[in-house]
């Protein structure tokens, strides 16, 4: 075999470890459940099947679980981080999140959508990052966390019933 075949594999098995390594736009989602209204803050974080190279963006949005609307008891309620959390290598790897859900005192069932998106790395080489976490091995992005939480307010967020 010449010298430039080789060349030529070596250079394209080095292309497709690249791209297999390369950061691209990820996004992993989330669903969890309220029933009630107040506030609630998960101490137990939400750990991504990715690692994000930068601070991903949140986007959150609601969908009544049943039931209807009742008139000057709209809901309101929102979603967010109040905590990261980073690996040894600063990959963000996981989060804390809050819930808020005012409903002037009605209390609805409603499924809360939560999307983390950003730049992240699919998978790691072994060469270049010997201290990967095996447990944190990039998977599928929808993710459903088994997160029950009380508020003193009277709110309940837990995930709804489906596949994990």
């Amino acid at each position: 075999m010449s010298l430039v075949v080789r060349s030529l594999e070596a250079r394209s098995g080095y292309l497709e470890s690249v791209s297999e390594n390369s950061a691209r736009v990820a996004r992993v989602s989330l669903v969890y459940q309220s029933t009630g209204h107040g506030e609630v803050k998960v101490e137990k974080a939400v750990k991504f099947p990715i690692h994000f190279i930068q601070e991903p963006s949140l986007t959150a949005g609601r969908v009544l679980a049943g039931g209807d609307l009742v008139p000057g008891k709209f809901p309101n309620a929102d979603a967010g981080v109040w905590r990261w959390e980073r690996d040894d290598r600063g990959f963000y790897v996981g989060a804390y999140l809050y819930f808020v859900v005012d409903s002037n005192g009605q209390a609805y069932r409603m499924n809360h959508h939560v999307t983390f998106e950003g730049d992240s790395l699919k998978m790691f080489n072994q060469q270049l990052m010997q201290t990967a976490d095996e447990t944190s091995t990039p998977s599928s992005s929808q993710t459903t966390t088994s997160v029950v939480v009380t508020a003193a307010a009277g709110a309940v967020v837990q995930p709804p019933v489906g596949p994990q």
